[in-house]
């Protein structure tokens, strides 16, 4: 499309062009020849400099999600979606698991069952989830922490909020997001 813009802007370019002849043109002809050759000038540049940086890409591998954070992200949804039922914050995991039976093709590429998909593979704990009510709003992402890992790795954890931001956060910033489990 911008080829064809540019194709019919130097063909009227090239009309104006060929119908001043010397001595048979006033100020504005040369004004308005001038103006599409300079028009035609940064179109062309324009078009190449899309034309190289649509060819260039830092990475063609895509990027790869751990499954402790795919989780955490299907965690959420359902989490999202048992609060969009206008229920408020599920009660208790098995409110999330029945939601989770009812589609499995949204997580069967994250876990083999609903209860693997609530655990952390990193850990191989149970997320914690925030049951019962709805978290405050993060100072940092104004959404609500729905989930963490147990204990993660290293003294790092993955954390999710309520519309599926992943972080990995150390243990002090584990404590504000959500409680230590009982």
């Amino acid at each position: 499309m911008a080829l064809q813009r540019a194709q019919k802007l130097r063909a009227s370019f090239l009309r104006v062009e060929s119908r001043l002849r010397p001595g048979k043109f006033d100020d504005y002809e040369v004004l308005l020849a001038d103006a599409m050759r300079k028009r035609f000038q940064q179109t062309a540049v324009w078009l190449t400099t899309v034309a190289i940086f649509a060819g260039c890409s830092s990475s063609s591998q895509p990027t790869t999600v751990e499954p402790a954070q795919a989780r955490l992200r299907m965690v959420a949804s359902l989490y999202r979606q048992w609060t969009d039922l206008g229920r408020g914050a599920p009660a208790k995991q098995e409110q999330l698991l029945a939601l989770a039976r009812r589609d499995p093709t949204k997580w069967s590429d994250t876990a083999a069952s609903p209860e693997e998909l609530l655990a952390s593979p990193r850990d191989n704990q149970p997320f914690v989830v925030a049951y019962g009510t709805i978290p405050k709003d993060s100072a940092e992402t104004g959404f609500p922490w729905v989930a963490r890992e147990k204990t993660g790795v290293d003294g790092k954890a993955y954390t999710v909020d309520l519309r599926g931001r992943v972080q990995l956060l150390d243990a002090q910033e584990i404590s504000k997001v959500l409680p230590s489990p009982s």
